[in-house]
């Protein structure tokens, strides 16, 4: 038993990241493996609204990789989940298991995190997370760190090099100018 316990605690610390603004804590994470079909079931998440919901697309018919931005006043919560049971005659999504979360605390009032607005050539359109910094009016903002859903190992792992990461400017489509997605190259890794 004992050599059990410390092989975990061993896998546990090894696996956290040493990060003053992220926190990554699936060995004590409230979610992981758990089973649901809209995330206001978990009474943990009773006060965060959801900023967006959106998928990883691997180039198939049917996105089973996901991730849901949730956000209350200064702390994000980024879930990483698969699709576990669809409807069979509707072929729609029903239930769902997280694998991993990502929650970042104390955002600045010019930063945000970003999901579904950051791509990286290499990966997936959809995997790349990120803590970003506005610039204006730019269409482009300032990545401070990143993250990478990566479906095939199941975890968000903390991205070091930003080079090939793109990052645009979602607040921008709340001021009313509308976001542009022309200049990327938007495919899926199959495609490549």
């Amino acid at each position: 038993m004992k050599n059990l316990l410390f092989l975990l605690s061993t896998v546990f610390f090894m696996g956290c990241q040493n990060n003053k603004q992220a926190e990554r804590t699936a060995a004590e994470d409230p979610f992981f493996a758990t089973t649901f079909s809209d995330y206001k079931e978990f009474e943990a998440l009773a006060d965060y609204e959801k900023e967006i919901d959106t998928s990883v697309y691997m180039g198939g018919l049917q996105d089973f990789y996901r991730l849901m931005n949730l956000r209350k006043n200064d702390d994000y919560l980024v879930l990483f989940y698969k699709v576990t049971e669809w409807d069979k005659q509707e072929n729609y999504p029903v239930a769902y298991q997280v694998i991993d979360t990502i929650h970042v605390k104390n955002v600045k009032e010019d930063e945000w995190v970003s999901v579904g607005y950051c791509y990286h050539e290499d990966y997936y359109e959809g995997e790349v997370i990120a803590s970003v910094r506005g610039r204006g009016d730019s269409e482009l903002v300032e990545i401070m760190e990143a993250w990478r859903a990566n479906p095939e190992s199941g975890s968000v792992e903390a991205l070091e090099e930003f080079e090939g990461i793109t990052c645009l400017n979602e607040t921008l489509d709340l001021k009313g100018k509308p976001v542009s997605l022309k200049h990327l190259d938007l495919r899926s890794r199959t495609d490549l």
